[in-house]
């Protein structure tokens, strides 16, 4: 317990170390093209740029475009500020063929630790080199972790989509924001996440919204903002409308392809919106903007939060199936259920029941001892369900189902491969889909991982519970933090010696050592129990099982454990 004590205290000097609540950030197109890939002479404006940003004093800066006049962009930024990977400029050699050159850029602040610089160029693009300049470089977008505050983790993302009006270039960039939205639901969902840079994209031309923001918020893991449509508009602007052009209604109004979008999880720490702002000061002594885009700011405060358990839904995991006759609990990805032997579907895996998966190799059929089955019959109609008198001889295959499931396949002589489905309404419904989707791809959970499922949520309880109990800032910080690390977790995060698991456990143990010690009251003469409380404020009649709080005659309380 010593050797416990002794790395929380270095924890909590570390978290010290790095104590910072907002986070000041821009984006900024910095137009570094050179003229003979279409920009404009610099004539110095790169530099003035620099020294504009270096007085605004941001946070973090993310540019777009930072090509030739890398080093004037750095000059007044350098003492104070890191920088990411500077991919090079551009000239007329490697603009003849496609260049590995995203033009990002990530610059913060020295004394903000920010690591991770991981780059990903976008699948899908329109331009061939020749006449649209997304075919001469490789756009797509950046992924980086800043830690804020004390040890608050933000996921930062900068990119730079597609240009270009035409169909396909709208096409394009709704690909691209169906890109980033899949890499996000597979990053850490404890972590707030900010998305800036240059989009090229308008919410009245491309479906930015649905692809984006709609859809992560109708997850159960996040809510996502536009800063510019808190801040400014109240509303999105609605789709196949008219463009909002900032000529005409002005830098508040107006809407710009550059975006500052930011993300909390459903539980846990979070990004508040103190301030933002698309500038209009971004001039030289004649007036002249210092590059084709005004930068765009924001600032948040970063909070941390105390969070509930992560729900079933996003916790469990699909395992590789390998061997047979063992017992499964099977969940459908489409219905977010799981399927019971009574044939009904089950949110919660404790109210489900396993299946046997009988066979040596493929295919395999799936039934419990007592007769109730997975069955498929073949004709007529390709009815499906479960309770069968029979159960099917399935295909257990992976080839076209979602990440980490099985589609449960049946080859009939005539009709070719059929799959089995699940909708969920009143009465569940199963049928045979000629075609593969979220609705008949499934799961198989082990009975071990139900048994780590509720082993954490006990554990996160616990935990939770310990914060009402008096202690100092750096133990309820450190607590806190841990139980932002345990929301919206996954199982594999949960196992293994540096687990949630294990984590919960090291911060109980530690609120055990200090408890220990006072297991039994030892009241002087003048100084008796005059009253009994749980660890919510609820006073009771004596004590408790558990910890009690327990207030003393002379006015002091005593933290008491009742085996």
């Amino acid at each position: 317990m010593k050797r416990f004590l002794l790395s929380f205290a270095i924890l909590i000097a570390t978290m010290a170390s790095t104590a910072q609540d907002t986070l000041k950030v821009v984006t900024l197109n910095v137009n570094g093209l050179p003229e003979i890939a279409g920009g404009t002479a610099d004539n110095g404006k790169t530099k003035l740029m620099s020294q504009y940003l270096a007085k605004k004093g941001y946070d973090i800066i993310a540019a777009q475009e930072d090509f030739n006049y890398h080093n004037d962009l750095m000059s007044a930024l350098s003492e104070n500020y890191q920088q990411a990977k500077h991919c090079g400029s551009l000239n007329i050699l490697n603009l003849i063929s496609r260049t590995d050159n995203d033009g990002l850029m990530l610059i913060w602040k020295k004394d903000l630790p920010v690591t991770g610089d991981v780059r990903t160029a976008w699948k899908v693009i329109n331009g061939n080199g020749l006449v649209d300049g997304d075919g001469k470089v490789t756009k797509g977008y950046r992924f980086y972790e800043a830690t804020v505050g004390n040890d608050i983790v933000v996921d930062v993302y900068t990119l730079h989509m597609d240009a270009g009006s035409l169909p396909e270039d709208i096409a394009a960039r709704e690909s691209q924001i169906q890109q980033l939205y899949d890499a996000i639901v597979q990053a850490d969902a404890s972590h707030p996440k900010i998305i800036m840079g240059d989009t090229n994209c308008r919410y009245t031309r491309e479906q930015l919204k649905k692809l984006l923001i709609d859809s992560l918020n109708n997850s159960d893991k996040y809510s996502c903002t536009d800063a510019w449509v808190e801040f400014c508009k109240g509303d999105y602007p609605e789709y196949g409308t008219a463009p909002l052009m900032v000529d005409s209604l002005g830098v508040i109004e107006g809407e710009v392809v550059d975006k500052i979008i930011y993300i909390n999880p459903r539980h846990g720490n979070r990004l508040v919106l103190k301030d933002f702002a698309l500038v209009d000061d971004f001039v030289n002594e004649k007036g002249e903007m210092l590059s084709d885009h005004r930068p765009m700011e924001a600032t948040f405060e970063v909070k941390k939060g105390i969070v509930v358990p992560a729900t079933a839904t996003g916790w469990f995991e699909g395992e590789d199936f390998v061997n047979n006759e063992e017992s499964w609990y099977i969940y459908n990805i489409g219905t977010s259920k799981f399927v019971g032997d009574d044939g009904k579907l089950y949110a919660n895996i404790n109210e489900s029941t396993p299946w046997g998966i009988w066979g040596s190799e493929n295919p395999f059929s799936i039934s419990k001892t007592d007769g109730d089955r997975f069955y498929m019959d073949g004709w007529p109609g390709y009815g499906t369900g479960v309770r069968g008198s029979s159960a099917t001889s399935f295909h257990i295959v992976k080839e076209g189902s979602t990440e980490g499931s099985y589609n449960l396949a049946v080859k009939f002589t005539l009709g070719g491969w059929r799959y089995f489905n699940v909708t969920d309404g009143e009465k569940s419904t199963y049928s045979a889909a000629s075609t593969n989707g979220p609705m008949n791809d499934w799961l198989f959970i082990s009975t071990a991982q139900k048994d780590v499922f509720n082993e954490y949520v006990d554990l996160h309880q616990q935990a939770l519970d310990c914060i009402n109990l008096p202690m100092d800032d750096d133990l309820k910080s450190s607590l806190a933090d841990i139980l932002n690390k345990a929301a919206n977790t996954t199982y594999s995060q949960c196992i293994g010696e540096n687990g949630i698991i294990a984590q919960l456990k090291f911060i109980l143990a530690i609120f055990k050592e200090q408890l220990e010690g006072v297991e039994s009251i030892s009241a002087g003469r003048n100084n008796i129990p005059v009253s009994f409380y749980s660890l919510h404020g609820q006073r009771n009649n004596g004590m408790q099982k558990g910890i009690n709080i327990v207030k003393m005659s002379d006015g002091t309380t005593r933290k008491v454990i009742k085996k």
